[in-house]
Protein backbone atom coordinates (compact mmCIF):
# COMPACT_ATOMS: atom_id res chain seq x y z
CA UNK A 1 0.00 0.00 0.00
CA UNK A 2 2.63 2.04 0.76
CA UNK A 3 4.05 2.39 -3.01
CA UNK A 4 0.63 2.32 -4.39
CA UNK A 5 0.66 5.74 -1.92
CA UNK A 6 3.55 7.24 -2.53
CA UNK A 7 3.66 6.94 -6.66
CA UNK A 8 0.60 7.93 -6.94
CA UNK A 9 1.50 10.88 -5.06
CA UNK A 10 4.72 11.79 -6.43
CA UNK A 11 3.12 11.38 -10.01
CA UNK A 12 0.25 13.43 -8.98
CA UNK A 13 3.11 16.55 -8.05
CA UNK A 14 4.68 15.92 -11.43
CA UNK A 15 1.49 15.54 -13.88
CA UNK A 16 0.42 18.81 -12.25
CA UNK A 17 4.28 20.50 -13.07
CA UNK A 18 3.54 19.07 -16.91
CA UNK A 19 0.25 20.49 -17.12
CA UNK A 20 1.00 23.96 -16.53
CA UNK A 21 4.14 23.72 -19.14
CA UNK A 22 1.77 21.87 -21.29
CA UNK A 23 -1.09 24.73 -20.83
CA UNK A 24 1.41 27.97 -20.69
CA UNK A 25 3.17 26.63 -24.36
CA UNK A 26 -0.63 26.87 -25.42
CA UNK A 27 -1.34 30.05 -24.56
CA UNK A 28 1.55 31.14 -25.56
CA UNK A 29 1.09 29.97 -29.32
CA UNK A 30 -2.80 30.99 -28.86
CA UNK A 31 -1.47 34.11 -28.18
CA UNK A 32 1.05 34.25 -31.13
CA UNK A 33 -1.97 33.30 -33.77
CA UNK A 34 -4.44 35.42 -32.18
CA UNK A 35 -6.62 32.26 -31.73
CA UNK A 36 -10.22 32.53 -30.13
CA UNK A 37 -10.76 30.66 -26.99
CA UNK A 38 -13.27 27.95 -27.76
CA UNK A 39 -10.86 26.91 -30.77
CA UNK A 40 -7.87 27.52 -29.36
CA UNK A 41 -4.72 25.09 -28.75
CA UNK A 42 -5.25 26.14 -25.13
CA UNK A 43 -8.84 24.81 -24.55
CA UNK A 44 -8.30 21.42 -25.91
CA UNK A 45 -5.08 20.98 -24.26
CA UNK A 46 -7.25 21.91 -21.35
CA UNK A 47 -9.42 19.35 -22.23
CA UNK A 48 -7.35 16.06 -22.91
CA UNK A 49 -4.78 17.09 -20.15
CA UNK A 50 -7.06 18.04 -17.28
CA UNK A 51 -10.31 16.48 -17.64
CA UNK A 52 -9.72 13.58 -19.62
CA UNK A 53 -6.26 12.35 -18.12
CA UNK A 54 -5.60 13.83 -14.97
CA UNK A 55 -4.87 10.55 -13.74
CA UNK A 56 -2.66 9.07 -16.43
CA UNK A 57 0.55 9.77 -14.64
CA UNK A 58 -0.75 8.49 -11.33
CA UNK A 59 -1.97 5.61 -12.76
CA UNK A 60 1.69 4.64 -14.73
CA UNK A 61 3.43 5.34 -11.41
CA UNK A 62 1.73 3.20 -9.44
CA UNK A 63 2.01 0.07 -11.40
CA UNK A 64 5.57 0.97 -10.63
CA UNK A 65 5.17 1.63 -7.19
CA UNK A 66 2.86 -2.03 -6.64
CA UNK A 67 5.91 -3.41 -8.24
CA UNK A 68 8.05 -2.04 -5.61
CA UNK A 69 5.69 -2.85 -2.65
CA UNK A 70 4.82 -6.37 -3.72
CA UNK A 71 8.62 -6.81 -4.25
CA UNK A 72 9.33 -5.76 -0.47
CA UNK A 73 6.81 -8.20 0.73
CA UNK A 74 8.32 -11.09 -0.38
CA UNK A 75 11.17 -12.71 1.00
CA UNK A 76 11.75 -14.57 -2.61
CA UNK A 77 15.22 -13.26 -4.25
CA UNK A 78 13.93 -13.92 -7.66
CA UNK A 79 10.57 -11.75 -6.37
CA UNK A 80 12.86 -8.89 -5.25
CA UNK A 81 13.65 -8.29 -8.05
CA UNK A 82 11.51 -9.48 -10.68
CA UNK A 83 8.45 -7.52 -9.37
CA UNK A 84 9.90 -3.84 -9.53
CA UNK A 85 10.93 -4.93 -13.62
CA UNK A 86 7.32 -6.06 -14.27
CA UNK A 87 6.08 -2.75 -12.58
CA UNK A 88 8.43 -0.33 -14.15
CA UNK A 89 7.48 -2.34 -17.53
CA UNK A 90 3.92 -1.98 -17.33
CA UNK A 91 4.70 1.50 -16.67
CA UNK A 92 6.63 2.26 -19.66
CA UNK A 93 3.84 0.32 -21.49
CA UNK A 94 0.87 1.65 -20.52
CA UNK A 95 2.57 5.06 -20.79
CA UNK A 96 3.71 4.28 -24.77
CA UNK A 97 0.50 3.41 -25.52
CA UNK A 98 -1.39 6.63 -24.36
CA UNK A 99 1.67 8.51 -26.03
CA UNK A 100 1.11 6.16 -29.36
CA UNK A 101 -2.59 6.65 -28.98
CA UNK A 102 -3.03 9.57 -31.27
CA UNK A 103 -1.07 7.69 -34.12
CA UNK A 104 -4.24 4.94 -34.28
CA UNK A 105 -6.31 6.71 -36.68
CA UNK A 106 -8.81 9.51 -35.51
CA UNK A 107 -10.33 7.64 -32.90
CA UNK A 108 -7.38 6.01 -31.33
CA UNK A 109 -7.18 8.34 -28.38
CA UNK A 110 -10.44 7.17 -27.27
CA UNK A 111 -10.13 4.07 -28.10
CA UNK A 112 -6.87 3.84 -25.52
CA UNK A 113 -8.91 5.92 -23.48
CA UNK A 114 -12.20 3.80 -22.83
CA UNK A 115 -10.46 0.35 -23.46
CA UNK A 116 -7.01 0.48 -21.42
CA UNK A 117 -7.60 4.16 -19.08
CA UNK A 118 -10.31 4.18 -18.13
CA UNK A 119 -10.46 -0.13 -16.84
CA UNK A 120 -6.65 -0.04 -15.58
CA UNK A 121 -7.82 3.49 -13.50
CA UNK A 122 -10.91 1.30 -12.24
CA UNK A 123 -9.40 -1.91 -10.93
CA UNK A 124 -6.31 0.37 -9.35
CA UNK A 125 -9.17 2.00 -7.66
CA UNK A 126 -10.80 -1.07 -6.55
CA UNK A 127 -7.33 -2.37 -5.43
CA UNK A 128 -6.82 0.83 -3.30
CA UNK A 129 -10.36 -0.08 -1.79
CA UNK A 130 -9.40 -3.20 -1.34
CA UNK A 131 -5.96 -2.90 0.74
CA UNK A 132 -7.46 0.06 2.32
CA UNK A 133 -9.88 -2.12 3.71
CA UNK A 134 -7.49 -4.97 4.50
CA UNK A 135 -5.51 -2.41 7.32
CA UNK A 136 -8.46 -1.68 8.88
Amino acid sequence: ADGFVLAGFTATGFAFTENILYLGNAFYEDVANGTGVLDSVTAATFFVRVVLSPFAHPLFTVLKGLGFGAASLSARRSRRIGLPLLGLTLAMATHALWNGSSHFGEYGFYAVYGCVMVPAFGLLLWLAVRMRRQRL
